[in-house]
């Protein structure tokens, strides 16, 4: 299209149209006419869009650029000025676009480059672009050559204007409305996208739970049934044909029925543990707690559980050093970590040490047991990793107690560490806030 208005920068003659040489050289250097500022090159550098609106102007006549400018210099929406940016073709306007994602409202004229490059260039933003955003006003000078009616069934823009009905007050208003659809729509699209997220979270959430329940029932009718099964047997047998086992015998089937009764009652003291958790109606009741004398009372219980299997109980015990936490969450922590060294250890040591550092206390529970593979370590405190681990007397292990040791250890602002090593041993050492 050419330009009905084109000043040359050379000595060559001036294509004016209707206008004189001279009128035009009157109109340019009339200090009076204030145009405003426009920078005419093109500009794709992205800018700052706390507190302004981007307006891209897209046609091939200068002039349509200083009027569209001049008659909003003044405006502003929402406590918000305006930037705009300058395309005079089709494709610079593609290069601002992919720059600047934030483009407000487009002015776009049809007939630039080609007879339809505005056109082309509106499939381009709503197609390619995937951009439903940005408002599109379509002013032409040539309304023949994109019939209003045509346009608007056909292409997906905003306002269709003739560049003769776009006077100052028109282009106020065009502008004034199409911020306002823009601001409506961009709130749509964020409330829309944090209900997306919000949906997602939420489903991976009912999903984890989902599995961890699954695993729970998986834990409940395998490693509830094997114990009972055992006890069962064996109580069967003492109790029918007693008088054929000699003393040795009933020992080792004793043995073998308290083994089954004591797992049993771990691992419902650990559903129930775990049930309340689940719930959400458990509550921290955080207090001052003698370290030295919780764990003390936790070895006394696991004495003679540890003389079965020949283990030794040992606590390096030093000073008194108070902890700030739930007595009955830290009596189930020591219980789960405990017993799980003795359960892994056979003619061995568990040792319990405990230090200070940094206004926390560590205490650490390490046996010189079985120990742990390396590729299970992650996912060791994770409801049913630990199903296919056995204890040295066959014992399985749900990894049920660890997963509640984590929880409760949360719930008191504490944390889990471990160490092992296969056939050497492992180290499980937890982390609680001393009490001031």
């Amino acid at each position: 299209m050419n330009n009905k208005f084109n000043v040359l920068t050379n000595e060559q003659e001036q294509n004016v149209g209707i206008f004189t040489k001279e009128d035009v050289s009157n109109f340019l250097n009339d200090s009076s006419i204030n145009f405003g500022e426009m920078q005419v090159e093109q500009s794709i550098e992205p800018i700052d869009t706390t507190n302004s609106y981007n307006i891209l102007i897209v046609d091939d006549e200068p002039d349509i650029h200083r009027m569209t400018k001049l008659n909003l210099n003044n405006f502003s929406f929402n406590n918000k000025s305006l930037t705009f940016f300058h395309a005079y073709s089709a494709k610079e306007a593609e290069a601002i676009l992919l720059e600047n994602k934030e483009i407000a409202l487009i002015f776009l004229d049809v007939v630039m480059e080609t007879n339809d490059a505005g056109l082309k260039l509106v499939q381009y933003i709503r197609q390619e672009l995937n951009n439903k955003l940005t408002q599109i006003v379509l002013h032409t000078g040539q309304p023949g050559q994109a019939p209003e009616k045509e346009v608007i069934a056909k292409y997906d823009i905003n306002s269709y204007q003739t560049k003769t009905e776009f006077t100052d007050n028109r282009i106020y208003t065009v502008t004034a409305a199409s911020l306002r659809a823009y601001d409506a729509l961009k709130k749509v699209k964020e409330y829309s996208e944090t209900l997306e997220q919000k949906v997602a979270e939420r489903t991976q959430k009912l999903q984890e739970t989902l599995d961890t329940k699954n695993k729970l029932f998986s834990i409940i009718a395998h490693d509830l049934r094997n114990p009972f099964n055992t006890l069962l047997g064996f109580a069967h047998l003492i109790l029918h044909q007693i008088d054929q086992f000699d003393k040795n015998q009933i020992v080792k089937y004793a043995k073998t029925i308290h083994t089954s009764a004591e797992n049993i009652f771990n691992l419902l003291t650990n559903l129930l543990e775990w049930a309340r958790t689940q719930t959400g109606n458990i509550a921290v009741n955080a207090q001052k707690l003698n370290i030295n004398e919780l764990i003390n009372q936790n070895l006394k219980l696991y004495q003679e559980i540890a003389k079965i299997k020949s283990n030794q109980l040992l606590f390096e015990q030093k000073e008194d050093i108070f902890v700030h936490a739930d007595s009955n969450m830290l009596n189930t922590i020591l219980r789960n970590l405990i017993y799980n060294a003795i359960k892994y250890t056979k003619e061995g040591k568990i040792v319990i040490t405990t230090t200070t550092e940094n206004n926390m206390c560590k205490v650490s529970v390490i046996d010189n047991g079985v120990g742990i593979e390396k590729e299970r370590l992650s996912n060791l405190f994770k409801v049913g990793n630990s199903i296919s681990t056995k204890g040295t007397d066959k014992e399985k292990g749900t990894g049920l107690g660890l997963h509640i040791c984590k929880e409760f250890l949360n719930l008191n602002n504490g944390t889990i560490e471990i160490e092992s090593e296969i056939n050497k041993g492992s180290k499980f050492t937890f982390i609680l806030p001393l009490f001031f």
